[in-house]
C-alpha cells in the first residue's frame, strides 16, 4: 500500500515539473522571439520621436505677421516657423495666448518660441534672439484726428497719456520715461478705441500692426500718423533659454541667415500681403493647453 502511494505522488510531482518545464520553455521562446521585433519597434519609436520633435510656437494676434481666424491662424510669422522647423527636423504647434501671457509661457519654458519680438535687456534673461533680426519696423505714434495733436520730436510728448498694448515693448528712453504717463491694453484694436473716445492722447506701436488694423476696421479716416517716429527697430525670433529648443540655436541662426540672406523672407512678405495662396494652421489655445 505504502509503494502504491509513493509511486502515485512520484508521478504527480513529475508531472508538475513537466508543466513547469514546459511553461518556461514557452516563456522563454516568446521572449527571445519577440524582444527583437520589440527592440526594433522601440528603437523605430525613438528615431520617429527624435525627427519629429515639436517648437510650441506662441501665436498673438498681430497682423499682417500672424492673423487668427478662429482656431486657424496664418502670417508672415507662420511661414518662417515652419521653415525654420523644417532645417532642425522639427515640427510646430501653434499655441493662441494674448501677448504678456506668451511672454510669461515662455519665460516659465512652457512654450518654446514666440516672434515680433524686440529687444530688451528684461527679455534676455529668459528668451534668446534667434539671430539676424527678420524684419524692422517703425515705432509710430496716432492721434485722433479732430483733437489736433502736433508730435513732432520726442518732447512733444511730455504730459501726454500714451496707451501702448500689454507687455509691448517700444524704444529707450520711452520705456523708462517718467515725464510719460502710459496705459496699457490687452490689444491693438482697443487702442484705437479708447484713442477715439479720447481715454487717451495717443496710441505707439510697430507701424506695420497699426496700419493694418486702422486700414481693416476702418480708423484711417479718424486717425492722424504723427510725424515723429523712431526708425530701424529690430524685431526678432525668440527661444525660451529654458526650453529644449535652446540647443539648436545655432543651426535657427544658420536658418535664418540663410532665409534672409537668399530674399526669402521677403518673397513670403510679399506673399502674405497679397493675401495669395496663404497657409492657414490649426491653433491651440494656452487656457486648452
Amino acid at each position: 500500500m505504502l509503494n502504491k502511494y509513493f509511486y502515485m505522488h512520484l508521478i504527480y510531482k513529475m508531472a508538475r515539473f513537466s508543466l513547469r518545464l514546459r511553461f518556461s520553455v514557452g516563456l522563454l521562446f516568446v521572449l527571445f522571439t519577440c524582444l527583437p521585433a520589440l527592440s526594433i519597434n522601440l528603437a523605430a519609436d525613438a528615431t520617429n520621436q527624435d525627427s519629429h520633435q515639436i517648437i510650441r510656437f506662441a501665436v498673438v494676434g498681430y497682423p499682417p505677421y500672424t492673423v487668427i481666424h478662429d482656431n486657424m491662424a496664418s502670417g508672415f510669422d507662420l511661414e518662417i516657423v515652419h521653415k525654420l522647423a523644417r532645417a532642425i527636423k522639427h515640427k510646430v504647434v501653434l499655441i493662441k495666448c494674448p501677448w504678456k501671457r506668451c511672454l510669461k509661457l515662455v519665460e516659465l519654458g512652457q512654450l518654446d518660441m514666440l516672434s515680433t519680438a524686440m529687444y530688451t535687456k528684461q527679455r534676455a534673461e529668459y528668451m534668446q534672439y534667434i539671430q539676424p533680426e527678420y524684419l524692422q519696423t517703425s515705432i509710430v505714434f496716432y492721434s485722433k484726428k479732430q483733437k489736433n495733436l502736433s508730435i513732432e520730436k520726442y518732447e512733444d510728448l511730455f504730459g501726454l497719456m500714451v496707451g501702448r498694448e500689454l507687455g509691448s515693448a517700444t524704444f529707450e528712453p520711452l520705456e523708462s520715461d517718467g515725464r510719460i504717463t502710459f496705459k496699457d491694453y490687452m490689444k491693438k484694436k482697443q487702442l484705437f478705441d479708447l484713442l477715439l473716445s479720447e481715454r487717451i492722447d495717443i496710441l505707439v506701436g510697430g507701424r506695420g500692426a497699426l496700419d493694418y488694423l486702422a486700414e481693416k476696421h476702418g480708423f484711417t479716416d479718424k486717425v492722424t500718423l504723427q510725424p515723429y517716429q523712431h526708425l530701424g527697430a529690430n524685431v526678432y525670433f525668440t527661444v525660451s533659454k529654458i526650453s529644449l529648443l535652446i540647443k539648436h540655436i545655432a543651426s535657427l541662426n544658420q536658418a535664418m541667415k540663410k532665409l534672409k540672406k537668399q530674399g526669402v523672407l521677403s518673397v513670403l512678405f510679399k506673399q502674405v500681403s497679397t493675401g495669395k495662396n496663404v497657409n492657414s494652421y490649426p491653433l491651440m489655445h494656452a487656457s486648452g493647453y
